[in-house]
């Protein structure tokens, strides 16, 4: 798949890494039984998580439409389905930081630090790192 080899080319040996653990996440998305309803959602915080997501992948991946599919299917799941970070734990940031699972819980290094308009942090259910 050519996202794939462009993705380990830019990522390098943690893009590898990456990779596998979404590979992995996509076959299971693929493999999960249907069902009808799993909860309710809030339709405002998913519609504006969608609205953000589209923005950030057509500033970020403008012509790259497979790739933007797939990262709307892998973040949407994570996010309101598995209720997981939309990073792996063990992805490391700034600092050598990573998102880790402790009591129960997962906490990013960067949940507080994202300024970006287009950030997806407040999405995410983990929990600043300075609170672990």
């Amino acid at each position: 798949m050519l996202i794939c080899r462009i993705f380990v080319k830019l990522m390098g040996i943690s893009g590898v890494w990456l990779l596998s653990i979404t590979d992995k996440l996509f076959f299971e998305i693929l493999n999960s039984p249907a069902v009808a309803v799993i909860e309710e959602v809030d339709e405002r915080h998913f519609t504006e998580f969608v609205c953000r997501l589209n923005r950030y992948l057509t500033e970020y991946a403008p012509d790259d439409d497979d790739f933007k599919q797939y990262v709307e299917i892998n973040a949407t799941y994570l996010t309101f389905i598995k209720k997981k970070p939309m990073h792996p734990v063990g992805m490391a940031f700034s600092q050598g930081k990573a998102i880790t699972y402790k009591n129960n819980k997962f906490y990013c290094p960067m949940k507080n630090w994202q300024s970006d308009t287009l950030s997806l942090c407040e999405y995410c259910i983990t929990n600043d790192f300075s609170k672990s």
